[in-house]
């Protein structure tokens, strides 16, 4: 996922990429999810956006 749209906020967009992760299986219910900073350098965001997302799970 390293193309946004614009219909919803990108906090919202990265929320529902791990959201789908979680229920795709991708990650397992004992895994944690990668660490903020782990997140910002993958998808080259600011570490407040997803901070966000993390913050609405």
């Amino acid at each position: 996922m390293n193309v946004f749209n614009n219909d919803k906020p990108i906090y919202l967009q990265i929320k529902e990429y791990i959201e789908a992760a979680i229920l795709n299986g991708d990650l397992s219910e004992n895994e944690p999810i990668p660490s903020l900073r782990q997140l910002a350098k993958d998808f080259s965001l600011n570490p407040i956006t997803i901070a966000n997302a993390i913050n609405i799970l």
